[in-house]
Order: structure tokens, then C-alpha cells, then sequence
């Protein structure tokens, strides 16, 4: 859901998945069947779990990444479809396997439901992989061990890590990104910055 929540329209999208290889086929498959199982449908049904792409154009952008992937070559994750709602621009959540590091999808922002995953062999592997990016607003972690989401945590150029969950925010927490993600914080004890004059006093006295 750090991907397809919201019909993949949140900043903190997780949008690039890296996968240890013993478990690859297996994550595949789990998060095709999540994302396929998910109800499409207008807030106004209460058992839909994602709506519409905010206008036409999202839809096409969309539409024009994942084409430009699989014309690549790029090979799509089987699951099962549902049928699409009559009206909105829905777009189903689809996961993008085996994606190259130089591959636009994986480069560019698609803001849509559209997940790009890649296998790594270790852990040094995924923060290189997880790092090569222009943008460094959130990363995510999952393990079960705990010295290895402390260090993998501390070498992610990301403004916010979430470990073992996803998307949970509090205004104690500073929020903001790294690289092209943007500059200052906002929320936390940071934020305060954003209203200060520092001022520097420089003096050479003989």
C-alpha cells in the first residue's frame, strides 16, 4: 500500500521495490495478488479501497510510462484483473518486474499505482540501488532484524524511513526530503527555522 494507497498519488510513494533474490518470486506474487484484490471505486462506495487518477491527463501519463516499460521489454507481473469502473480514470495497480536502474519508470516520478521491483543480493546492494535516485523524500525497510534496519536506516538518503510500517506521520516528526525532494522541514521542533533571523557576528580585534 506504500505504493497503490491513494491510487499511488502520495508524495511518500514507495514506487521502487528492491526484493532479496531468495524471496523475489514469492514478494512478486504476494504483491501482484494484493494489488489486483484491491476494490476500485468512487468514496462514495464505502467497499471501494481506491479511487480514480485525479484527472485524464494523470491517466494518459500513466498510461504512456507503463506502455514505454513493457515496449521496452520490461515484463509485466501477472494477477488477475477486475473490471474497471464505468466512470473516472481508474488505473489498476500494476506491478512492473525485473525493472533495469536506468529504466524511466524507475527514474521519474509516475504518481500512479505502479510499482517497480528489482532484485538485490545484499543488503550494501539495496541502499546503492535504493540511493541512485534524484529524489530522497521516504524510503521504507522491511526485515526482521533489527542491526540491519538500524544500518540500512542510517545510509538511505532519505528524509523520512519508515521500518516495518508505512505512512505514519506525527507533527513531532520533521518532514522533508533530500536531493530534488526539496529543501527545510516542516513539523517538529525544525519547523521553527523556517521563522529565524540567525544572525553571524564576525570580529577580528588586534
Amino acid at each position: 500500500m506504500a505504493c497503490f494507497f491513494n491510487s499511488g498519488q502520495v508524495c511518500y510513494g514507495g514506487t521502487r521495490l528492491y526484493v532479496h533474490r531468495s524471496v523475489y518470486e514469492e514478494v512478486l506474487a504476494g504483491v501482484a495478488a494484493v494489488g489486483a484484490s484491491l476494490k476500485l471505486g468512487m468514496s462514495s462506495d464505502r467497499a471501494s479501497q481506491l479511487g480514480p487518477l485525479i484527472s485524464a491527463r494523470q491517466h494518459a501519463r500513466v498510461t504512456g510510462f507503463v506502455d514505454r516499460a513493457l515496449a521496452s521489454g520490461i515484463q509485466q507481473q501477472a494477477a488477475s484483473r477486475q473490471a474497471l469502473p464505468d466512470t473516472g480514470h481508474f488505473y489498476s495497480p500494476t506491478v512492473l518486474r525485473d525493472v533495469p536502474q536506468d529504466a524511466e519508470v524507475a527514474r521519474e516520478e509516475v504518481f500512479g499505482p505502479v510499482l517497480a521491483v528489482t532484485p538485490f543480493d545484499d543488503t550494501d546492494q539495496a541502499i546503492s540501488l535504493a540511493n541512485d535516485s534524484a529524489y530522497g523524500l521516504a524510503a521504507y525497510i522491511w526485515t526482521r532484524d533489527g542491526a540491519t534496519a538500524h544500518q540500512a536506516a542510517a545510509k538511505i538518503h532519505a528524509g523520512t524511513v519508515f521500518v516495518n510500517c508505512i505512512l505514519l506521520a506525527d507533527p513531532a516528526f520533521p518532514f522533508g526530503g533530500m536531493k530534488q525532494s526539496g529543501l527545510g522541514r516542516e513539523n517538529g521542533a525544525e519547523v521553527m527555522d523556517a521563522y529565524l533571523e540567525p544572525k553571524s557576528v564576525v570580529m577580528s580585534i588586534a
